[in-house]
């Protein structure tokens, strides 16, 4: 047997499986490298949606119904109010997005997890009975999970979510 034929074919060999492990390994930085930037993107977004002065409006609308509420425990108060689905309606989809990854959990968490806590605090009682008017249990499902996650999240780091304010005290927003 030719010895430079057998050296040959090993060397070609070795050159392909590392050439293959080179490409994978480059495949699986790139994905990963594009699956961050996704889920920054991501995370942009929801800020762009909770900082709007609308937003911001809207939240400040459902801490005084939930104020009314706790005056009156009239559930009806929340009723068609724009506000209400508008909050809502936002949490349960950037729950949905954290929740498939198309968030960064961690860093959401770390902003607008006690918001979301405490909206979801706000809205817990209203949203229960909208899913028995329904009868769909799974009705803002996503935002009743990203709010305990939050609140697990909080707990971990010693933080006691349920004692925090949507606006402190004395605050002009407040009354």
């Amino acid at each position: 047997m030719d010895w430079e034929y057998i050296i040959e074919l090993i060397v070609m060999n070795w050159l392909g499986i590392f050439s293959l492990i080179a490409t994978i390994i480059i495949a699986i930085a790139t994905i990963s490298y594009r699956n961050k930037q996704l889920q920054i993107n991501g995370l942009l977004d929801a800020f762009k949606i909770l900082n709007t002065r609308e937003h911001r409006s809207s939240r400040r609308k459902v801490y005084e119904l939930y104020l009314e509420y706790e005056k009156n425990k009239d559930i009806r108060i929340f009723d068609d109010s724009p506000e209400v689905v508008d909050v809502r309606a936002d949490f349960d989809v950037i729950g949905t997005l954290v929740k498939s990854g198309n968030i960064n959990e961690k860093l959401f968490l770390i902003e607008y997890g006690p918001l979301a806590y405490r909206c979801w605090k706000y809205l817990k009682k209203h949203i229960e009975v909208e899913r028995k008017k329904r009868n769909f249990d799974p009705f803002m499902k996503n935002f009743e999970d990203l709010a305990e996650k939050a609140d697990k999240f909080w707990s971990k780091k010693g933080h006691d979510l349920s004692k925090t304010l949507l606006f402190p005290p004395g605050h002009a927003e407040r009354n």
